[in-house]
C-alpha cells in the first residue's frame, strides 16, 4: 500500500507540473503522457546510478539535467 501510494503521488506530482507548462503555453502535447515519459527518464538516470552503471568520473546530477534539458527541448511550444 505503502509504495502504490508513493507512485501515485510522484506520478501526479509529476503530471501536475507538466500539465501547468501545457496551460502556460510553455509544453504541447498530452501531460500524462509527457509526465510518464519524464518519469521513466529520469527513473532511468537514477536506476543507473544506483546500480554502478555510470561511468566512474561522471557527474550524475549533470546527466539528470541533461534529461531534463532534452525534455524541455522535445515537449517546448515552437
Amino acid at each position: 500500500p505503502e509504495l502504490s501510494a508513493a507512485t501515485k503521488r510522484a506520478r501526479d506530482t509529476i503530471t501536475g507540473y507538466v500539465r501547468l507548462l501545457v496551460e502556460e503555453g510553455i509544453y504541447e502535447g498530452d501531460p500524462i503522457t509527457i509526465g510518464y515519459v519524464m518519469w521513466a527518464a529520469l527513473h532511468g538516470v537514477l536506476v543507473l546510478q544506483l546500480a554502478g552503471k555510470l561511468p566512474e568520473h561522471s557527474d550524475p546530477a549533470a546527466l539528470r539535467a541533461e534529461v531534463m534539458r532534452a525534455m524541455h527541448v522535445a515537449y517546448r511550444k515552437r
